[in-house]
């Protein structure tokens, strides 16, 4: 029983001590907005700002693109050449894969 008095006044005299790493490990790792989740959070979010600049860029290439077609000709012949696999009367069209 005095080795228990003795436990409980070494606990008592560093309450402040206890409540502080009780509270850490609580705000720190278990909470629902927790370091770790933050961080996490933190990393999907810069792969989502990578994904914006990739879809902004492609945005722009596709706006060059339809206003080269509304513009010329040979943008239009390019384009049905290239993606569309057309061909005009006199050529062979061979697709190597």
């Amino acid at each position: 029983m005095n080795k228990a008095l003795l436990i409980w006044d070494a606990f008592w005299r560093r309450r402040s001590l206890w409540i502080t790493i009780f509270f850490t490990v609580t705000l720190g790792f278990l909470d629902d907005n927790s370091v770790v989740r933050l961080l996490t959070l933190k990393h999907e979010n810069a792969i989502l700002e990578e994904k914006i600049e990739k879809y902004e860029q492609d945005y722009e290439m596709a706006a060059k693109e339809l206003q080269q077609l509304d513009v010329s000709q040979e943008a239009i012949e390019r384009m049905a050449r290239v993606k569309l696999q057309m061909k005009t009367d006199e050529e062979d069209i061979y697709i190597i894969e």
